[in-house]
């Protein structure tokens, strides 16, 4: 992976990061990704044989996709899974493959010249958060999706109040209500993705909350129920193309409570 990039924002349930360069291999991770050309070049996403090209381009939660920036500048936003935005984008451009081009149509529309300026003087979290809040409106609308089922809602409401996201389905099913199979049937229908990459995205959350707090990799590793420093590792590249001591250096953390 050949990647330049200067800072990356954490909130609750979303992730973002400008990108030059950026080169990944197929693979699969918890977030739904969204990328956006700052500069009109475009850009692509997909798997072999079924790639596709364009400047704003979406892969669904745990859709199996290589990354190619080219040569152009990216934001990249990785959306939680149970986010109103990912499931209007998961609806209308993942396609057969979970991956697919937004209309060319839409950049027009979206704060470019504002975010270039954001990502060159390193702003703030604060300052960001509305003009990726303005990209997210802007190309999801104020479209309705299919209301998350209640018991999906307790379900994540439950996980997000756990000091350490670490939960056995069937305690979780007796939590709310549901049986153990019914639970991770909603659970993916709902959330696009299963029980275990979901908590492995929420534990990545409270650890990079931690090390904004002074932690170490290791002891946020620890702290958020990572099994060791490597562990946290391997998960927070699989997720975000970053590491930990990457984001030790570069990340803004703002968190906004509850279910998008």
């Amino acid at each position: 992976m050949n990647s330049e990039s200067n800072i990356a924002y954490f909130f609750d349930a979303l992730v973002a990061s400008f990108h030059q360069n950026l080169v990944r291999p197929a693979h699969r991770h918890g977030a739904a990704q969204l990328t956006v050309s700052l500069d009109g070049q475009p850009h692509g996403v997909g798997t072999e044989g079924a790639s596709v090209r364009g400047s704003i381009l979406f892969a669904a939660a745990h859709a199996e996709h290589a990354y190619d920036g080219g040569d152009g500048q990216q934001l990249l936003l990785w959306l939680a899974p149970d986010s109103r935005a990912a499931r209007i984008l998961a609806r209308d451009h993942a396609g057969s493959s979970g991956c697919g081009a937004l209309p060319e149509s839409q950049l027009a529309d979206l704060p470019l010249a504002a975010l270039r300026r954001a990502h060159a003087e390193r702003w703030s979290a604060a300052e960001l958060r509305p003009l990726v809040d303005r990209v997210v409106d802007t190309l999801t609308g104020h479209q309705v999706t299919q209301p998350i089922h209640p018991a999906v809602r307790r379900a994540v409401r439950h996980l997000r109040a756990l000091p350490i996201k670490k939960i056995s389905a069937d305690v979780l099913a007796a939590e709310v209500g549901l049986s153990k199979s019914r639970l991770l049937h909603l659970l993916k229908e709902h959330l696009g993705i299963p029980l275990r990459p979901y908590l492995a995205w929420l534990r990545c959350i409270d650890a990079i909350v931690l090390m904004s707090r002074g932690a170490d990799a290791t002891e946020a590793a620890l702290c958020a129920g990572f099994t060791d420093g490597a562990h946290f590792n391997r998960v927070m590249k699989q997720l975000f193309a970053l590491s930990p001591s990457a984001i030790a250096k570069r990340a803004q953390v703002e968190v906004a409570v509850g279910v998008a």
